[in-house]
């Protein structure tokens, strides 16, 4: 949602029991939906130094509906990232699909709120079927909406572990897709990140 000064802010009429009839913006929720591992850089000010620094580390996002409802267009989830020493942090988020196919993911420990901007081919983000992989994949960069912190992510679904789940690492039978972002450029980023872990 864009407020009267054309800036992000989290939909606070969202409610868990919204849901869609919108088929497009319901795919998009649903290839969201599941689990997704691979790499994450953190850009924010260190509060001591006041200078822009970048941790990456090892993430792990589960993404649930809402009820378990297929026609729910957020619900919550849970982030585990794991730094090179193996140290740990779980960090719980809740998260939905706005009406022009942006996705807002809010932390709820710290209240930051990141937006994916699903019309950039620059900042923006790919989620689903990358042809080049033949699987699903879910790249791009993630902006807060009340701190000038930045993520940028490189992250492949990960195969279910119920029997009775799909063994296929593609949701979406149609291999759909979502969002501008044709390039993964995650590891420029990288470059001069330090592998550590910053409390949000």
């Amino acid at each position: 949602m864009i407020n009267n000064n054309g800036r992000y802010v989290w939909n606070n009429n969202y409610n868990q029991r919204q849901e869609s009839q919108n088929n497009s913006l319901l795919e998009e929720a649903r290839t969201l939906t599941g689990e997704w591992e691979g790499s994450m850089v953190y850009e924010y000010t260190d509060d001591s130094t006041k200078k822009r620094v970048s941790d990456q580390f090892k993430a792990n996002m589960k993404f649930f509906q809402y009820n378990s409802s297929a026609n729910s267009l957020g619900g919550n989830g849970v982030e585990v990232d794991t730094n090179a020493k193996g140290d740990q942090q779980t960090l719980a988020f809740s998260w939905y699909v706005n009406t022009d196919g942006n996705i807002y993911i809010k932390y709820t420990k710290s209240g930051n709120v990141f937006v994916l901007d699903s019309k950039s081919d620059k900042n923006g983000f790919h989620l689903g079927y990358e042809k080049e992989k033949g699987y699903d994949t879910f790249f791009g960069t993630a902006f807060s909406t009340n701190t000038t912190d930045v993520l940028r992510f490189d992250l492949a679904r990960q195969q279910p572990a119920s029997a009775k789940a799909t063994n296929s690492l593609t949701r979406a039978a149609n291999q759909a897709t979502f969002g501008a972002a044709k390039k993964n450029d995650f590891a420029k980023y990288s470059t001069d990140a330090v592998n550590r872990l910053h409390v949000r």
